[in-house]
């Protein structure tokens, strides 16, 4: 909501809109990016590899058949595989979306 702002004697169209303050801008953290590669590698680390294997293989076996992914894709990241094994599994199968651009 915008207020106005007008002299302690002032006719009509002498009020002006008072400026909105300037929005306050996100202050990225430089080190963010290092603690979430940690945790990322904490958790491939401290998985069961075999069981992540499987969850992979089974979603890639289902892409391949066609049927319902998301039961797969539930089991992955119960195994925790990692959002972008999960999508490198469906990639392998489905290719990338590449827009046409046509005008």
């Amino acid at each position: 909501m915008r207020t106005l702002r007008c002299t302690p004697h002032s006719h009509a169209g002498t009020c002006r809109a008072a400026a909105a303050p300037p929005p306050q801008l996100y202050d990225h953290d430089d080190r963010e990016e290092e603690r979430q590669k940690e945790r990322l590698a904490t958790v491939v680390r401290n998985r069961d590899a075999s069981a992540a294997a499987r969850a992979l293989d089974a979603l890639r076996a289902t892409a391949e058949g066609g049927d319902n992914l998301m039961p797969f894709v539930l089991d992955a990241v119960r195994a925790h595989v990692t959002e972008g094994e999960i999508m490198g599994a469906l990639r392998e199968n489905f290719g990338e979306y590449q827009d046409p651009a046509v005008f």
